[in-house]
């Protein structure tokens, strides 16, 4: 979806020996939505489909149909954040970071199992737009003006998921009652209503921080906002507006989650220098200190007085169990798979303690010795022989 109107696009992917070849076939170009709806939803079903795509040569073409656009400009991006491999997701951030300063922004929404969501979270906050799954059909309806359904049947939906507060959360439930108000100039809606009204917005006043909640304390339009599921957004708006509560303390050690054979920045408050063994620190600004941390060691480190947890490598940290594995393993080198009983593990230790091992005596120097013992008698029975001749002659 381009600005006020839709440019589709199908991408054939014809692979070439050193570049791809990627051409474009524009399904419609920029219009109102309005009258040409059917049209363009009957356009957009008889496209046929491809087994890749390439977002990137897509994404260009939308962004120079858009670029001398007047008016709002956005472009939605549908996909599994696959695409055409890496290359093409490089190409594509760099491109959606560029749009944003040509003030286009990049909405995007996901599909897929087991894909890579968090890459189009990625273009969405580098495109100063919003991240939706495939089923989010209250954005487009919000922003564009399709509203459906009856309007009798409100509920709370969130309206920017980038934020502290609403990222990762999802609301449910009717709510029966709010206020009409207006959001000021330099604030952020957070959740509204599926009329469009704002529900929850925040904003900041001088060095403090403000959040609106244009309903009820729950006890009668907004019972469903102290659900379980739902009071989430209640402790983060808390949280979010107290924002630091070590802000007046005079010592404050930030470390965030230390690896071995990795650098990390320990960010450090304090009215006195620091010294430490372990870390060298370095003032940054007025009482405030960074240092860098490195070890190839874990377990426990000493920072300042303070234990911290020193974790394995990052690589080794969705890995998990192979048994399958284990068991070939072990067969191989002529082992076997020890289970979790400790009687059967000591005795399996025990047995294996003993080896069968091969020594070779050699008796060669008994031939050698008779050979010896042999010839010496031979000497000597030469000798008697001589004496007896010399006897008798």
């Amino acid at each position: 979806v381009s600005g006020s109107g839709v440019s589709v696009y199908n991408r054939q992917v014809i692979r070439d020996i050193d570049q791809f070849h990627i051409p474009i076939r524009v399904l419609s170009e920029l219009k109102e939505v309005g009258n040409n709806r059917d049209e363009l939803l009957s356009v957009i079903r008889k496209s046929p489909d491809v087994s890749a795509s390439f977002y990137h040569a897509a994404y260009q073409k939308s962004y120079e149909m858009l670029l001398n656009f007047r008016g709002g400009k956005q472009i939605i991006l549908i996909g599994d954040g696959i695409g055409g491999g890496a290359k093409d997701r490089v190409q594509l951030k760099r491109l959606v970071e560029f749009a944003r300063k040509k003030n286009i922004a990049t909405h995007t929404f996901y599909y897929g199992i087991n894909k890579d969501s968090m890459f189009m979270q990625e273009l969405a906050k580098a495109g100063g737009g919003q991240y939706n799954t495939i089923d989010s059909n209250h954005f487009l309806r919000l922003h564009f003006g399709d509203q459906q359904g009856n309007v009798d049947d409100i509920s709370a939906y969130i309206y920017d998921t980038n934020h502290f507060i609403t990222e990762e959360l999802t609301l449910s439930g009717d709510l029966f009652g709010h206020n009409s108000v207006y959001p000021k100039q330099n604030s952020k809606m957070l959740v509204v209503t599926t009329e469009g009204e704002p529900l929850l917005v925040v904003w900041n006043y001088g060095l403090g921080r403000v959040a609106s909640f244009s309903s009820d304390d729950g006890s009668i339009w907004a019972p469903h906002f102290l659900s379980k599921h739902n009071s989430a957004i209640m402790l983060r708006t808390l949280n979010w507006i107290i924002e630091n509560p070590e802000r007046k303390e005079n010592f404050v050690l930030n470390v965030p989650e230390l690896r071995i054979e990795e650098e990390s920045v320990i960010n450090l408050k304090s009215n006195s220098f620091p010294i430490d063994d372990v870390v060298d620190f370095h003032e940054t600004s007025n009482d405030h200190f960074e240092g860098v941390f490195y070890t190839e060691e874990g377990g426990i480190k000493y920072i300042l007085g303070k234990k911290i947890p020193v974790n394995y490598n990052k690589e080794y940290e969705n890995i998990g169990m192979f048994y399958e594995g284990l068991s070939q393993l072990s067969a191989i080198t002529g082992g076997g798979l020890l289970e979790k009983d400790s009687d059967k593990i000591l005795e399996t230790l025990k047995s294996s303690a003993y080896v069968n091992t091969t020594k070779r005596n050699y008796v060669s120097w008994v031939f050698v010795f008779v050979a010896i013992l042999f010839y010496a008698i031979e000497i000597l029975l030469r000798r008697i022989f001589q004496k007896n001749m010399l006897k008798v002659i």
